[in-house]
């Protein structure tokens, strides 16, 4: 059966901020800093979007980083359903942007990151219960090491990665075991991807509301 598509917003999906105030936002795909070099369709504000029962769990990390003058610190939330056609439709199908393809996915086609599953031509993201995201150094305001920006598409990315340096690893060993340990499962080819494992919609419905 084919999952619904919904237009307005539930309770429960709410701005990460409004528990967390001092979390790091920087909701790339609300800027052109992104690989497609556009403001991604649906994404009206920079506002990041999660059921509450995640973020109470993301609130657990945020609290055990700020002991160490660290904080997590968010790319992408919650994302359109319109926004993943436009990725799989728009942007697979434009003109190759020489410049953004060196910085994004030198090693890739195209086509090759649709079919590798780097995008996915139907997101646990627009289930509203899936997180991009690292860790900042609030001493310094500098991302830790992770040994790849987030959304370089190649497999230097991997989470478990070999051809990163020893403090990298750990860096990634810190963000895997703290959100693990709170709810939270990592998807193996990105880094920076977790899904909170009882987020409520997941697989049932498929949330097309904009980010206002």
């Amino acid at each position: 059966m084919s999952k619904k598509i919904v237009t307005t917003r539930p309770q429960d999906i709410i701005d990460i901020t409004s528990i967390i105030p001092n979390i790091s936002v920087e909701l790339t795909y609300a800027t052109p800093n992104n690989f497609t070099g556009q403001i991604i369709p649906g994404y009206k504000k920079p506002i990041a979007y999660l059921t509450s029962e995640a973020i109470n769990s993301l609130k657990v990390i945020q609290e055990i980083l700020n002991r160490k003058s660290l904080s997590l610190h968010i790319f992408d939330a919650y994302r359109p359903n319109k926004s993943v056609q436009y990725f799989c439709n728009n942007w697979a199908n434009s003109p190759e942007n020489l410049e953004l393809k060196k910085v994004f996915y030198p090693n890739k086609t195209k086509e090759q990151i649709i079919q590798e599953g780097f995008i996915a031509t139907e997101s646990s993201h627009s289930y509203g219960s899936t997180i991009d995201l690292s860790i900042i150094d609030l001493n310094t305001n500098i991302l830790i090491d992770m040994g790849g920006q987030f959304d370089l598409f190649d497999e230097v990315s991997f989470t478990n990665c070999n051809m990163i340096s020893d403090l990298q690893k750990k860096n990634r060993v810190l963000l895997k075991s703290l959100m693990e340990l709170n709810g939270f499962v990592n998807y193996q080819k990105e880094w920076w991807h977790y899904r909170f494992i009882n987020g409520p919609y997941y697989q049932k419905l498929i949330f097309d509301f904009d980010i206002v």
